[in-house]
């Protein structure tokens, strides 16, 4: 077997390593649970907006959006992926909408409002016709 051979299967065991380190590490956090989770949807209003930006190690900014929901509480959602400053920049304080997201089972035993928002995902707002100026 080659020198170039040989390394190309360390490149891919060891990928493979990481991949199931991976896999393990969500399944220990319940992340897993997240991504399988049925997406809800929810009579909302855009109550807050804000960015916080983080510096050092994995700096960046969270995009941050806290919607009120029928029965008076208030969740907030991390907006993710690509097109997350677009989606954040279209939402304002006082829109009313359909939120869909996803939650964990056991979100109610998180108390670190950090760890509720990752255990969330936003997954759309629309907003209802008077909104949107229709």
């Amino acid at each position: 077997m080659s020198k170039k051979a040989k390394e190309n299967i360390i490149c891919i065991l060891a990928g493979l390593l990481v991949c199931l380190i991976g896999f393990i590490y969500m399944s220990a956090t319940g992340r897993i649970e997240l991504y399988t989770a049925t997406q809800q949807y929810a009579q909302v209003e855009v109550v807050e907006t804000r960015i916080e930006r983080h510096a050092g190690i994995g700096r960046g900014s969270s995009y941050i959006v806290a919607f009120e929901f029928p029965d008076g509480s208030v969740r907030e959602f991390n907006l993710l992926g690509f097109g997350r400053r677009r989606t954040f920049n279209s939402i304002q304080v006082g829109d009313t909408g359909i939120l869909t997201f996803r939650e964990q089972s056991n979100i109610e035993e998180i108390t670190s409002p950090g760890m509720r928002r990752s255990a969330r995902r936003f997954v759309s707002f629309e907003r209802t016709a008077a909104d949107s100026g229709e």
